[in-house]
């Protein structure tokens, strides 16, 4: 594994046309990782298997987000720019609940530390962004994601006989849906845009920001952090990880203030070294010189 996540997409879409992409879809060997196509100019599309869905779907995104934005306000680093402009890119993936619950902090910060606030204008618009939202019948609605349980399932044949209605109904209907293999399933084929906050270069300053806040918070948006870095912390390219060992083992050997539960911190700094562990070992076998 190289240095870019596994969940990584390159910055551009393969470009593909009809005939193109049919025969390539006959490999199935070539899909093993995600893939952001764009075939016969639609909009681009994801194509992997149904595994690499799993963070898309994680509810506990929103919660990550949330913690940023708590860890963000009144610092004077350039987390706040990081973080006020990942969350207005990707708004639509906060529940209405969420953003109401974001804008109160924004605006509770605002009222008692104005004056003091370091980067007051970009909590101001991220603050306008969310209560204008919120109170004009919340225009910008939250994404659903859909299950892969829920999804069509169609075969690699009739994909190829009808691809034009089905990357339309794909992107019309923001859904997705399985292409089987012998009846089973195998690929899935969605939105590109499902992705987005996870190929999103400041994806890993949002998850780190989120730790840090969650090392020292007593609510439900620490364990929906922990869980979540828990499950997709392997997929996590190495520089996030890097940062997340660095400041839980800074916390655990020289905490500012103690942990909560020490030992809770400890498991997730041993699974974070292992999945660093596993990245050099994947990396060392898939080098030249190997």
């Amino acid at each position: 594994m190289s240095n870019k996540k596994q969940y990584r997409l390159d910055k551009e879409p393969i470009i593909y046309d009809r005939r193109a992409f049919s025969s390539a879809l006959q490999n199935t060997k070539k899909w093993d990782r995600l893939f952001r196509l764009r075939i016969n100019n639609h909009v681009d599309i994801l194509i992997c298997s149904k595994s690499y869905l799993a963070p898309i779907s994680d509810l506990a995104l929103p919660r990550v987000i949330l913690s940023a934005i708590k860890y963000s306000l009144g610092r004077y680093t350039y987390m706040p720019s990081v973080t006020t402009s990942f969350t207005i890119r990707h708004l639509d993936y906060l529940e209405p609940k969420i953003r109401a619950e974001a804008a109160g902090l924004i605006n509770s910060h605002l009222t008692i530390c104005g004056k003091h606030e370091p980067q007051p204008e970009l909590w101001y618009e991220l603050l306008n962004i969310l209560s204008g939202d919120f109170n004009m019948g919340r225009r910008k609605r939250m994404r659903k994601i859909q299950p892969v349980d829920s999804m069509e399932r169609i075969s690699r044949q009739y994909l190829v006989e009808n691809m034009d209605e089905i990357l339309d109904r794909i992107t019309n209907e923001d859904i997705g849906m399985v292409i089987t293999e012998d009846g089973k399933d195998d690929l899935v084929i969605c939105p590109y845009s499902w992705y987005s906050p996870y190929d999103d270069d400041d994806f890993g300053c949002i998850v780190n920001s989120a730790l840090r806040d969650a090392m020292h918070a007593k609510n439900e948006d620490q364990q929906a952090v922990i869980q979540f870095v828990k499950r997709h912390c392997c997929e996590f390219d190495r520089k996030t990880l890097d940062v997340a060992v660095q400041d839980i083992m800074r916390e655990i050997e020289r905490p500012l203030t103690p942990l909560d539960e020490p030992q809770v911190w400890q498991e997730l700094l041993i699974l974070l070294q292992q999945c660093l562990q596993t990245q050099d070992s994947e990396q060392e076998r898939s080098s030249p010189n190997a």
